[in-house]
């Protein structure tokens, strides 16, 4: 029988929290990359708009 009384909650919930780090690791570096895709989308979106010439000259 194990000595420590906490040694079979750590064997349970060690891997739980690591994973669960992970997770939240993941979600943020999923984040941070659709954040750039959609960053370039609306500067290549920009970027292909052609200048409307008339309006640039009545400001």
């Amino acid at each position: 029988m194990l000595e420590d009384s906490f040694a079979s909650l750590s064997f349970i919930a060690g891997p739980a929290i690591l994973t669960n780090a992970s997770a939240i690791l993941q979600n943020g570096a999923t984040t941070r990359y659709n954040l750039a895709i959609s960053h370039r989308r609306e500067t290549r979106a920009a970027l292909e708009r052609p200048i409307d010439r008339a309006s640039r000259s009545a400001t």
